[in-house]
């Protein structure tokens, strides 16, 4: 019966004169594969910071845009240079 050289190991192998050949095939596909393995970790790692990234964008969007709202005096808007060193201080707290 022929195993698929997918599913052989090195000590499955017969001893043989390609047997040295054989067994470098297998150590490169898994070197190969445990290299694409490390690979698929560190870009679902990557993702997970971009996701939290764009969730804390919208979490900075939303306390701006609330700040915004309430900011109002009794006859109109705050002055902007009122308003923007809060919004600095918003910004610095909400993206750490």
């Amino acid at each position: 019966m022929h195993m698929p050289i997918a599913d052989l190991r090195p000590t499955d192998l017969p001893r043989s004169p390609v047997d040295a050949v054989f067994r470098r095939m297998i150590a490169s596909r898994d070197e190969k594969i445990a290299g694409l393995q490390d690979r698929i970790l560190d870009l679902e790692e990557r993702l997970r910071r971009q996701e939290a990234r764009h969730a804390l964008d919208a979490v900075h969007a939303a306390a701006l845009a609330r700040l915004n709202a309430e900011l109002v005096w009794p006859d109109g808007p705050w002055p902007v240079r009122a308003v923007l060193p809060l919004a600095r201080l918003i910004s610095r707290v909400t993206r750490r």
